[in-house]
Order: C-alpha cells, then structure tokens, then sequence
C-alpha cells in the first residue's frame, strides 16, 4: 500500500524541466513562438507587442541595464536605478521586434556556437526574409542555477550594449541622468510608435 501511495505521489508531482545545457536550445525555442506569433498575427502592432512579451523569458534586462552604465550604475538610487531599466528595456524590446513582420516567411540559419569560458557563450543567428536579412547573436551568461540568459544583442555586428554604452557615457557627462533618462524614454516611444531604426538617441 505504501509502494502504491508513493507510486500515486510520484506522478501526480509535476516534473520540472531541467535547464537547457546549450544555450542554442534557448534561441531555437524563442524563434519557434515568435514563428508562431508571425503566423498568426495579422496586425503589426499586435504582434510586435507579443514578441515584446516574450523577451523577459531570455533576457536578463537588470544585467544587461546594469552593464550598460556600469560606470555610473553603483552611484543611482534604487528609484534610479528602476527608472532606468524599465525605460532601457522598453528600448531593447522595440529595437528587437521591429524585425518581425506579421505573416512573413522567416528562414533561421545558425552559426556555431562559441563559449567564451566562465559561464559566457554567443550565439550567432541569420534570419532571411523574403527581401532582407539580419544578424542577430545572442550573447548569453550562465546563471549559478544553470539557466542560460541573454545579456547583449548584436545585431548586423552591432552591439546594443557597447553603442548604447558610449551614447550613455557621453550625455550622462554632458546633461546628467535625467537627460539621459528622458532620451532613452523618447527613443523608445519613436521605436514603438512608428519602428524608427535608429540606434542613435
């Protein structure tokens, strides 16, 4: 009886999935739901919000926001520091989707995957679409509980992180964080509101 019972526990506990080991299974997972919202989603809006939604899932937006002014990160409030990263998330969301167009045919080739060593590793993906193509490496840090998280996008070989970095650095010394602050918020309303592809603030 008390073979049954356990028997009975056992699968009645859901299992949970164990963390990926490469980081290539993260990115492939992504494009499948992001096909999927293509595929589906006749408005472009609609459907820019829903691969927005997605990127909490890979992104680690408080690593990524932190490593961006990471000269100037330890100086901000905590009320700062919020600010900051919610309105360089925004950025980050909208430079990605832009990519994506409703109903469109997108082919995904990979490149090999590299491992930079101490948890870090890269990588490389070409998306082909019907009159374009893009570069888009993830560079991904391993978490100490085993899960694979991006931490900077390259795309076309153009690092958000280090663009964005020197951009930063150089109005954060020139106007202060909140000019800063309200040209990251601007930049990401144009991005939304009409896909400006700009990555210049």
């Amino acid at each position: 009886m008390r073979i049954l019972s356990a028997a009975l526990l056992l699968l009645a506990t859901p299992l949970v999935a164990a963390p990926p080991d490469d980081p290539r299974e993260v990115v492939e997972a992504r494009y499948a739901q992001i096909r999927a919202i293509m595929a589906e989603t006749a408005d472009d809006d609609a459907m820019r919000r829903r691969v927005e939604a997605l990127t909490p899932e890979f992104v680690d937006f408080d690593a990524f926001a932190a490593e961006t002014i990471r000269s100037t990160w330890n100086d901000l409030t905590d009320a700062q520091r919020e600010a900051f990263t919610a309105a360089f998330k925004r950025l980050i969301q909208a430079t990605y989707s832009r990519h994506f167009k409703p109903r469109q045919d997108l082919h995904i080739s990979y490149g090999k995957v590299v491992d930079h060593g101490d948890g870090r590793a890269t990588v490389a993906t070409t998306l082909s679409f019907e009159k374009s193509q893009v570069g888009v490496d993830y560079r991904f840090v391993r978490k100490p509980d085993g899960h694979w998280w991006v931490t900077d996008l390259v795309i076309d070989e153009i690092s958000l992180m280090r663009n964005y970095r020197a951009q930063f650095r150089r109005i954060l010394k020139q106007d202060g964080f909140d000019a800063l602050l309200a040209r990251i918020q601007a930049a990401a309303t144009r991005k939304e509101r009409n896909g400006d592809e700009r990555d210049e603030l």
